[in-house]
Formats: C-alpha cells, sequence, structure tokens
C-alpha cells in the first residue's frame, strides 16, 4: 500500500507540473499571439509610412522642378536684360556722339 501511495504521490507530482507546464505554454502562447498582432500592426504602419514618403518625395521632386524652371526664367531674363542694357548703352553712345558732331 505503501509504494502505492508513494506512486500516486509521484503520479500527482508529475501531474501538477504537467499543469504548470501547461499553464506556462497558453502564457506563452498568448505572448506569441500578442507579438504577432503588434507586429502585424507595425507592419502596416511602416506601409504607411512607406506611402507617406513616397508622396513627399513626388512632392519634393515636383517642387525641385518647378524651381528649376523658375531659375531658367531668370537666367533668360538676365541674359536679355543683358542684351537691353547693352543695346542701351549702343544707343546712347551713339546719340552722344551724334551730338557730339552736330555741335562741331
Amino acid at each position: 500500500i505503501a509504494a502505492k501511495e508513494q506512486e500516486v504521490s509521484q503520479l500527482q507530482l508529475s501531474t501538477d507540473k504537467l499543469v504548470v507546464q501547461s499553464e506556462e505554454m497558453l502564457a506563452l502562447q498568448s505572448d506569441a499571439k500578442a507579438l504577432s498582432d503588434r507586429n502585424a500592426d507595425l507592419n502596416m504602419e511602416l506601409e504607411i509610412v512607406r506611402v507617406q514618403l513616397a508622396d513627399s518625395e513626388s512632392d519634393i521632386n515636383l517642387k525641385t522642378l518647378k524651381l528649376d524652371e523658375a531659375l531658367q526664367t531668370i537666367e533668360t531674363l538676365e541674359d536679355r536684360l543683358k542684351l537691353e542694357t547693352n543695346s542701351n548703352t549702343d544707343c546712347k553712345e551713339e546719340f552722344q556722339q551724334q551730338v557730339r558732331d552736330a555741335a562741331e
């Protein structure tokens, strides 16, 4: 009887250990599920940020093109201004020469 009681006691201890291990396993599964859900959430957030980044890059590229066009326009206007200034200087010199010639 004592041997059977000892065997029952050892079986009870083994059962208790299995129950504890089972509870630990359930807790680990719950943690794994929570981590998996969090990972899915973070992946969605990452995708949103990627889309926003792509939009920002497109916006920056468009603004860069507009700035390049504006710079080209400014350079063209500067060139035209130089030509007009040179033309005006030439006309002024020619006029002054005509005045000197008429004065002589």
